[in-house]
C-alpha cells in the first residue's frame, strides 16, 4: 500500500533528525561532537520539506535504441586531447580512482584509503585520509566556500584545499554518494539506511535529500519503484555545465539541480526494442554545453557508451573500438571540466620498463611528451578532451 506523500516527508524527516544538525545552533560538549535537544530539532527539521517536482517543459527524448549492438571509432569523434600525468609519490600514490574533481586550482582525487589533492598541473599538495573501518565514504567540492568536504565514519569534515582541517561536524546517518551545487547553497545526499548504530531505520522513500547552509532539509526526491531504483553505493553526484547531475540508475530520465529547482532535460528510449530490452540505464551521465554523456548496460554487464550532441541532436554510440597504438582507453570520462571530458588511464597496459606512447593525431607532440616518460607502476594519467560528432 502506497502511503501518503505527506507521511513519506514525515517518515524522512523523522529518521533524519539527528542529521540536520550540521552547522546548526546544536550545544557542543565536547570537540566534534553535538548534543541537541528536541526542541532544536524541531525547530531545525520544521514542516517545510517538499519533494522536488521536476520541470519537463525543455524535456528532449533521445532515441538510443540503435546503440546497443553497434561499434563505433571512438578516435573519430575525439578532439584537443590534454594530459596531465599526476605525481607518484608514496604519499600520493592511487590505488582505483574512485571520484575526481577539478577546482580552477587544483585536481581532487579520492581512492579507498582517501582523497589526494594536486596542483592545475599534477603536482602533488597533500592528502585526507579516511577513517578507520569506514565502509561508506564520499566528499565533495563546495564551490561556494573553496572547501572540501569528506564524509567518513559518521562526520563530515570541511578542508582547505591544502588539506588542513578547518572544522568537523557529527553526522549520525550513513550515506553513500553527496554532492553540492554550484553556488554551495545546497547539500545533496542519496539517503543510506539507518544510524551509525543501527536505531533510526531504513529510509525507503527517497532517494536523494536536499540541505542548506543552515543544515536544514528542504527537499527530498525521488522514490524508489518497480521503475526507478536509487543510484548504486558508490556512483558520485557530479556537477555539469547546467548544474549537479540527478540520476538513478534503471531510470529512464537526466536531471539537474541548480539553486532554482530540478529541470529534467532528457528522457532516454531504449526499451521497446528486442536488440535493447534487456539494457538499462546505468545511472551514469555528464554534460558539458555541447554534449551529452551516458551509458546503458545489459543484464551480463555488456556496456554501450553513448555521446549525444546537444546542439545538433546526433547521437553517437555502441562499443567503442579502438586501437591502443593510436588512442588511450579514454571512451569512458568520469567527470567534466569546462567543455572538457576527463578520463583516467592507467600505464600498465604497456610492457614493463617501457615509456607509454601512441601515435595517433588527436593530440599534439608536446601533450604526448608530457607522458613519454610516465613509467609503468606510476599514478594514472588524466586525459582531458572534447568531442566533436
Amino acid at each position: 500500500m502506497t502511503r501518503p506523500k505527506q507521511c513519506r516527508v514525515a517518515t524522512v524527516m523523522a529518521a533524519m533528525g539527528m542529521m540536520i544538525a550540521i552547522m546548526s545552533g546544536c550545544t557542543r560538549n565536547k570537540p566534534n561532537a553535538l548534543v541537541c535537544t528536541k526542541e532544536q530539532q524541531a525547530k531545525l527539521m520544521g514542516d517545510t520539506a517538499t519533494e522536488l517536482t521536476a520541470d519537463t517543459t525543455t524535456m528532449t527524448e533521445i532515441d538510443a535504441r540503435s546503440i546497443a549492438d553497434q561499434r563505433f571509432d571512438f578516435a573519430d569523434i575525439v578532439r584537443d586531447l590534454h594530459f596531465i600525468p599526476l605525481e607518484t609519490t608514496p604519499e600520493s600514490r592511487l590505488d582505483k580512482i574512485r571520484r575526481l574533481s577539478f577546482t580552477e586550482g587544483n585536481i581532487i582525487a579520492s581512492d579507498s584509503k582517501g582523497v589526494k589533492v594536486f596542483g592545475a598541473e599534477g603536482r602533488f599538495v597533500g592528502a585526507i585520509p579516511f577513517g578507520r573501518g569506514s565502509e561508506r565514504n564520499d566528499y565533495t567540492i563546495d564551490r561556494g566556500r573553496n572547501e572540501i568536504l569528506v564524509f567518513t565514519q559518521g562526520s563530515i569534515g570541511h578542508y582547505d584545499m591544502k588539506c588542513q582541517r578547518l572544522w568537523v561536524e557529527s553526522i549520525p546517518l550513513t550515506f553513500s554518494a553527496m554532492g553540492t551545487t554550484r553556488s554551495g547553497n545546497a547539500l545533496v545526499m542519496y539517503a543510506g539506511s539507518g544510524d551509525r548504530n543501527g536505531n533510526i531505520g531504513d529510509i525507503d522513500d527517497a532517494s536523494f535529500i536536499v540541505m542548506n547552509r543552515q543544515g536544514a532539509i528542504t527537499h527530498f526526491f525521488g522514490q524508489r519503484d518497480t521503475e526507478g531504483l536509487p543510484p548504486r553505493e558508490g556512483t558520485p553526484l557530479q556537477l555539469s555545465s547546467d548544474g549537479l547531475m540527478m540520476c538513478r540508475n534503471n531510470c529512464d530520465t537526466i536531471s539537474t539541480l541548480t539553486d532554482n529547482g530540478l529541470t529534467t532535460l532528457y528522457t532516454l528510449k531504449y526499451r521497446e526494442s528486442t536488440g535493447t530490452e534487456n539494457y538499462f540505464f546505468a545511472g551514469n551521465a555528464l554534460m558539458t554545453d555541447s554534449t551529452l554523456f551516458f551509458k546503458l548496460q545489459n543484464i551480463r554487464a555488456k556496456t554501450a557508451y553513448a555521446f549525444y550532441d546537444r546542439k545538433k541532436g546526433r547521437l553517437v554510440g555502441g562499443v567503442p573500438t579502438f586501437d591502443y597504438r593510436i588512442m588511450p582507453p579514454i571512451y569512458n570520462p568520469t567527470v567534466v571540466y569546462g567543455d572538457y571530458f576527463v578520463a583516467t588511464f592507467n600505464t600498465y597496459l604497456t610492457e614493463d620498463g617501457k615509456d607509454f606512447r601512441f601515435v595517433g593525431d588527436c593530440a599534439s607532440e608536446s601533450e604526448k611528451e608530457k607522458i613519454k616518460g610516465v613509467k609503468h607502476d606510476a599514478n594514472p594519467i588524466l586525459a582531458l578532451y572534447r568531442i566533436e560528432l
